[in-house]
């Protein structure tokens, strides 16, 4: 071996041993996949929500060109996502294939998917059934959070690490903002105002409950306290998000009298706090306890 080829061996070994600390720690933690299955799982229930909303924006006839377009997107994202937890992804950190288990629930969602699917594509035809899409946006959730509590089940038992409860009920965060505006979007339509005013009311409920066992632990709801900085940084942008959106939740009575701007400003607010909760949620699937 000439003297110009020791030295490009010797170099590419140098070279080795210094990056090797770095894509070790670039590797996914253990349970990675698993946490992103759930994390998805548990976004799925959000994702029927922002449907429904973007279904009542239409039949509120405002910007029926980009709700429309939103609202396939959301669907589109929905299928695409049943898809990938049933069949997983190829590649290190990826969802892993469904379990028998958790398969079973899939095909429940599906199936429940079905109904509240044939109300989205006549709402995008341009007849919207508010009676229908309230009751399976509502009966389609039954089966989603059996879905995610039977992930959460094999999460804990294949990756003890992960804080299972915590991505479950940091998701469910992301759900319920968009079923609060939902229900005030049903008031302004007048259909069915006291239901939809007892929803509303129930869903702040269990919001504000969740968001505060998510910091400080709450034995109630399965959570131990937190106490990463990087969570808790996200977790207090989450309860800023939510302190601005519960000023229209406690104007929720007088939504009837709504304005467009009055509905704008609603989504705006409920828009920053699904990115809060979303980016919570996000934090926790990357934590792991020792």
């Amino acid at each position: 071996m000439t003297r110009r080829a020791w030295e490009t061996c010797g170099l590419v070994i140098v070279l080795a041993a210094l990056l090797a600390p770095a894509l070790a720690a670039a590797e996914d933690p253990p349970g990675s996949g698993a946490a992103l299955a759930l994390n998805l799982a548990a976004r799925q229930r959000m994702l029927t929500q922002k449907a429904t909303k973007e279904v009542l924006l239409l039949a509120l006839e405002i910007d029926r060109a980009g709700n429309g377009a939103r609202l396939a997107g959301t669907r589109d994202l929905f299928e695409a996502t049943h898809r990938r937890l049933r069949e997983g992804d190829a590649g290190m950190g990826g969802v892993p294939k469904a379990s028998a288990g958790v398969a079973t629930e899939l095909a429940k969602v599906w199936q429940a998917w079905q109904q509240l699917r044939a109300l989205i594509e006549q709402a995008l035809g341009g007849e919207v059934d508010l009676a229908g899409v309230r009751r399976e946006s509502a009966e389609i959730l039954q089966p989603l959070d059996a879905l995610v509590a039977v992930t959460e089940a094999e999460v804990r038992k294949g990756a003890p690490g992960v804080a299972a409860r915590a991505v479950n009920l940091a998701g469910r965060q992301r759900m319920l903002s968009q079923k609060m505006t939902k229900e005030m979007l049903l008031i302004a339509l007048r259909h069915e105002v006291e239901p939809a005013r007892k929803g509303l009311k129930a869903a702040a409920a269990l919001f504000e409950k969740t968001l505060k066992g998510l910091s400080a632990g709450d034995p109630d709801l399965g959570l131990e306290p937190c106490v990463d900085p990087g969570v808790l940084a996200k977790l207090r942008a989450e309860e800023a998000a939510w302190t601005d959106f519960q000023l229209w939740v406690e104007k929720g009575d007088f939504m009837i009298d709504y304005a467009a701007k009055d509905v704008e400003a609603i989504l705006a607010a409920g828009d920053r706090l699904l990115d809060a909760a979303d980016q919570a949620t996000t934090a926790f699937q990357g934590l792991r306890r020792p």
